[in-house]
């Protein structure tokens, strides 16, 4: 019979997950009062977790302030993820051309429960652009990486993940309630491609496009981001119009229903 890890120990596995996750873009560091504060637990539990993890190569210790930071071994078993999807290979060749056609910022992302995860980025030429780094998650809704991966779900998916109230904001223009949100993602099925006007970053807006790879059964987006300032209604349909090229190229190459035949060209209306 095997050995079934008795509730202590699965409940400080599920601390150590919880402390690991407290590490995102604005916390790259954290000390172990940080760590006890946001996690609610005594500091000597804290202590004792972290010592784990850094032993393991998951968590690594700057030598002068004593802040923990993620280690190697966490990037090295992110890595994997990555390089078991032939999509993502696809994927990452294939932004190469909207990039250099419009000077923009790409970006390739996958949902994790309520949020999407950029899992790569491919910097434009232009002078302004955002930073966004692999490993930042963001609300799907909020990003159009991530209504065009929630347009692949059916609406009781959404309420799964949503419930049926208003949604958290992360700027002004967040769009505001489910119900909204619904009516939105019709329109993203119905052209093709989802929009972001400033509500995950202000003065950024995105547009982005999902795939589907049966073979894999897997879903991913990728994105394009731009200042608004300085970018014509003109050049926003260019914009577009690379990405859509891009998606029609990628879709068949992947078998995607979505970007074969009529399909894709329902993506121009």
């Amino acid at each position: 019979m095997e050995d079934v890890p008795d509730s202590g120990t699965l409940k400080t596995l599920q601390k150590a997950i919880e402390l690991l996750r407290c590490f995102d873009a604005a916390h790259p560091t954290l000390g172990i009062a940080d760590l006890s504060r946001l996690l609610g637990l005594p500091r000597s539990v804290v202590y004792r977790i972290a010592t784990t993890l850094k032993s393991g190569g998951l968590l690594e210790q700057e030598s002068g302030t004593r802040r923990y930071r993620i280690g190697i071994g966490l990037f090295d078993l992110g890595s994997r993820y990555t390089h078991r999807h032939r999509w993502f290979a696809l994927a990452l060749d294939a932004l190469k051309d909207p990039v250099a056609a419009t000077g923009h910022a790409a970006y390739i992302g996958v949902l994790a429960g309520p949020d999407v995860v950029v899992l790569a980025a491919e910097a434009g030429a232009h002078r302004v652009r955002l930073i966004v780094n692999p490993g930042e998650r963001f609300p799907a809704y909020s990003a159009a990486i991530g209504k065009a991966l929630l347009a692949r779900l059916p609406d009781e998916q959404i309420h799964h993940l949503y419930g049926t109230g208003p949604l958290k904001p992360v700027t002004r223009t967040t769009v505001p309630h489910v119900q909204a949100l619904l009516s939105e993602l019709k329109r993203v099925r119905e052209r093709r491609y989802a929009v972001a006007d400033q509500e995950t970053f202000v003065g950024i807006k995105a547009v982005g496009v999902s795939f589907s790879s049966p073979v894999e059964a897997e879903s991913f987006a990728i994105s394009i981001s731009y200042p608004i300032a300085g970018v014509s209604r003109q050049d926003e349909r260019g914009i577009v119009e690379s990405l859509l090229r891009m998606a029609e190229r990628l879709g068949r190459t992947l078998g995607d229903p979505w970007w074969e035949g009529a399909l894709a060209g329902a993506g121009r209306r």
